[in-house]
């Protein structure tokens, strides 16, 4: 393993990277080759940091914007694989699952298991149930979809949220049950 002191810089020179590319909206392919360079540094040398799968996180949100889901998709499996800690377990989860869905309907139970094989903290439930609503909607399980979306609301309104892209995807399933 590295020094310890080369970790921090590493993971600033992602950042000031990223942020130098989301002022003009995309990466130059030099950020690009940038980000993809450290990224691989943090994973190779540091691969059971915070660091390691926060850089790795953010280059799988670079990815989905590029609409490079495969890729983004392995980069949070990337994240799960190293174990990461609870928190960061459960964003990385999410997004893996909304990657999977964004990958086709056909994925969607896959989906659906990348959120079950994970431990739901109390404070990710609005989200978690919100994909979960998702991937009921794509598998066309209406009633599941609407308890999950249901769910996150309560959990969005418990924790002092307010979530109006649920509110109308409940709208929507009980408008297609009227039409129906």
């Amino acid at each position: 393993m590295k020094p310890p002191l080369r970790l921090p810089a590493l993971y600033q020179n992602l950042l000031e990277t990223t942020q130098a590319g989301q002022m003009a909206e995309a990466l130059s392919e030099e950020q690009k080759t940038t980000m993809t360079h450290v990224v691989s540094n943090l994973q190779d040398d540091y691969s059971g940091t915070r660091y390691a799968s926060f850089a790795t996180m953010i280059q799988a949100q670079q990815q989905v914007l590029e609409n490079d889901l495969d890729s983004a998709r392995a980069s949070l499996e990337w994240v799960l694989d190293n174990k990461p800690e609870a928190e960061v377990e459960q964003v990385a989860r999410t997004r893996l699952a909304r990657v999977i869905l964004g990958q086709g309907d056909e994925n969607a139970q896959v989906a659906l298991d990348v959120l079950a094989a994970g431990k739901a903290d109390e404070a990710f439930t609005a989200t978690v149930e919100g994909v979960r609503g998702d991937a009921y909607v794509a598998l066309g399980q209406l009633d599941k979809a609407r308890a999950a979306y249901q769910k996150a609301l309560e959990a969005a309104r418990d924790h002092g949220e307010s979530l109006p892209v649920l509110q109308f995807k409940l709208d929507d399933l009980a408008a297609n049950v009227k039409e129906g």
